[in-house]
């Protein structure tokens, strides 16, 4: 028969993968808060003392935040989880949750999930403009003297603040390879005040799909290097005709710069998009066609510049990629 603490490990090695994917919330009555806390505390001991490395936070809020029937639901789904992982637990051990307020759980290390969801889905005009071919010619970059932080696909989400690696989840038969992943910093000293500046924040992704075809997703803050004289709109400055310059003193009545403010706030002279600038899924883009069939299309993701590339799809199937990854 197994104790507790065994009993509490595999109940919450089972539901770590749900508890990831969406932080649900048990409904309890309020006057039961006091027991469910404490059996809170004695399943967090139990976590900690089986080498899980993480904590569990509770947060008990008032009663009324959901029904009677929605309470005895997320209450009946533990005590029936827990129940059933050994048969052989008599009516004397088996563990009862009782009917409480609201609680929130999240493990300390792991921060809450975003919700990505695009609520722009379906805006789309789509212009495919054929070029002879991608002249990319980017310098490598000297890395020397800098400092790397690494960072895993999830924590790049937040970096982003995308799905990152969407397509690798929507088709986990594609084959995924990428150096290493993370941002690097330069760090320096300026009138005794440490500042670490952001020197490059590109990442790239390498799929290979069961056809074969070949596709990269790059990822950065920076733009990227232009492939035709079209131009996204944030690339474009605003009309200066728009703008008065007006002198800005600091706290001495020194003068320190200008700055250029609006003239009318209702008219900051935003640049009208280029003719061939696309829109995926409420997303400003600019898709090219190269004379080998190659597709390139790069997507003003604020704060994230996205460039996807792919070789051995047909147009039809380079939109969906697309599609998807903008959802």
């Amino acid at each position: 028969m197994k104790n507790y603490e065994q009993m509490a490990h595999d109940v919450l090695t089972r539901r770590d993968a749900e508890i990831k994917r969406r932080r649900r919330a048990f409904l309890i009555g309020a006057p039961c808060a006091a027991a469910a806390l404490v059996g809170v505390v004695g399943i967090g001991t139990a976590v900690a003392s089986s080498n899980r490395g993480k904590h569990i936070n509770l947060a008990v809020t008032t009663a009324g935040s959901g029904s009677a029937a929605d309470a005895n639901s997320g209450a009946a789904e533990i005590a029936d989880t827990l129940r059933a992982d050994d048969s052989s637990v008599s009516s004397e051990t088996a563990i009862d949750v009782p009917e409480i307020g609201s609680i929130d759980i999240a493990t300390e290390d792991d921060p809450p999930v975003s919700d990505y969801t695009n609520p722009n889905v379906g805006q789309n005009d789509i212009k495919v403009l054929d070029i002879d071919e991608f002249n990319i010619d980017e310098k490598p970059k000297d890395f020397s003297g800098d400092t790397f932080v690494e960072e895993t696909l999830e924590e790049l989400d937040r970096t982003y603040g995308l799905r990152f690696d969407i397509l690798g989840q929507l088709h986990p038969d594609w084959e995924l390879s990428y150096d290493k992943l993370g941002i690097y910093y330069h760090d320096s000293v300026n009138h005794e005040f440490a500042t670490r500046g952001l020197i490059c924040s590109r990442n790239t992704l390498n799929y290979t799909t069961s056809s074969g075809a070949k596709i990269t997703v790059s990822a950065q803050y920076e733009v990227f290097q232009p492939i035709s004289d079209e131009r996204l709109t944030y690339m474009k400055p605003n009309d200066p005709s728009k703008y008065k310059e007006e002198t800005v003193y600091d706290d001495e009545g020194n003068p320190i710069g200008i700055l250029g403010r609006p003239i009318d706030p209702n008219d900051l002279g935003e640049p009208e998009p280029d003719e061939g600038v696309s829109t995926v899924n409420g997303y400003e883009a600019l898709i090219y066609r190269d004379a080998d069939g190659n597709f390139l299309a790069d997507l003003d993701m604020m704060p994230a510049q996205v460039r996807i590339t792919a070789e051995g799809l047909s147009e039809e199937e380079f939109l969906n990629v697309l599609d998807s990854f903008t959802r």
